[in-house]
C-alpha cells in the first residue's frame, strides 16, 4: 500500500486516507499503539526499504487528521479506479 516517492514521501493508496480515522481509532483503542502508521507498519516485512516506510509511518501518519493529511508533503494518495470498473471484470 505505500511506496516511497522520494526521501521525504510516500505514496499510499486512497483507502488508506479515506479510512484512516477507523484505522487510527482501532489503533489506539484495541491495541493500544500510537495511531494509525504505527498499526500500519505492524504488517510490513523488515526489509532494508520497509524499515524506512515504518519509521516514515511512525513519525509522520499517527495521530493526525485526513484533512492534515491531505495537506502534507509527507504523503501523496492515489487511487486505481479501474479496478472498480465492471466492464474489466471477467
Amino acid at each position: 500500500q505505500f511506496r516511497m516517492v522520494k526521501e521525504s514521501q510516500l505514496r499510499a493508496n486512497a483507502i488508506i486516507l479515506w479510512y484512516y480515522d477507523d484505522f487510527d481509532r482501532y489503533a489506539q483503542t484495541a491495541k493500544k499503539l500510537k495511531g494509525a502508521g504505527e498499526y500500519l507498519s505492524l504488517f510490513m516485512d523488515n526489509s532494508r526499504h520497509s524499515k524506512y516506510i515504518k519509521d516514515h509511518l511512525t513519525q509522520h501518519f499517527d495521530d493526525r487528521s485526513n484533512i492534515i493529511l491531505r495537506l502534507s508533503h509527507t504523503f501523496t494518495f492515489d487511487y486505481n479506479w479501474t479496478l472498480n470498473d465492471q466492464l474489466n471484470q471477467k
